[in-house]
């Protein structure tokens, strides 16, 4: 009894540590829902730091925070589809954009990103570093040249998280729900068995 007592204790500690790590991650986003409805696609986007100034009081992003847990993160962009095919403008979190791509906000996954189609570290004119704040991506305009009308291109493709893992927020917390609910059902066989 006392080997199952022990195990008991062993599965509610890592219980607690799993769900609280579930917890914290989810007071932190990378997104608001209020993204999805203030997209919109645009024939130009601001290419100076005077532009975005009036291109964000235009959009008022301000009047959207308040319906996002993290207020303060949300901010004016304007950035590529993820086909690389229109501009769009949206009031999104800002996220640090990774590895020299241009900046895109991807709707299926209401989040902005790095874009895997768009390279801009070897433009000759203004390239984009390895790692660059996304409200930032008027600095390099050369994105937005690569841009292409199509609007025949589906809106949706994978998510890319700008700390390397490739997956839905939700999904990825079904699948850590799933692990550890098998992992204990395991564990409290085993228990039962060797009693």
């Amino acid at each position: 009894m006392y080997i199952f007592s022990q195990l008991t204790v062993l599965n509610l500690c890592l219980l607690f540590f799993v769900l609280h790590d579930l917890m914290k991650t989810s007071e932190a986003s990378d997104s608001c829902d209020v993204s999805k409805t203030t997209f919109e696609n645009v024939d130009n986007c601001p290419d100076s730091e005077e532009k975005i100034r009036e291109a964000a009081a235009r959009k008022n992003c301000a009047a959207y925070s308040n319906r996002c847990s993290e207020p303060d993160k949300l901010e004016y962009h304007c950035v590529l589809d993820p086909y690389v095919t229109q501009k769009l403008e949206v009031c999104a979190y800002k996220q640090n954009i990774l590895g020299g791509h241009c900046t895109e906000y991807n709707i299926g996954g209401n989040l902005i990103q790095s874009s895997r189609k768009a390279n801009c570290s070897s433009f000759l004119q203004s390239p984009c570093p390895d790692v660059y704040p996304s409200t930032d991506a008027y600095k390099y305009s050369g994105c937005y040249n690569l841009t292409q009308t199509d609007t025949k291109q589906p809106k949706y493709t994978t998510v890319y998280r700008t700390n390397g893992k490739a997956m839905d927020r939700s999904a990825s917390r079904k699948q850590i729900s799933v692990n550890v609910m098998a992992l204990l059902i395991a564990d409290v066989t085993v228990t039962l068995v060797v009693l």
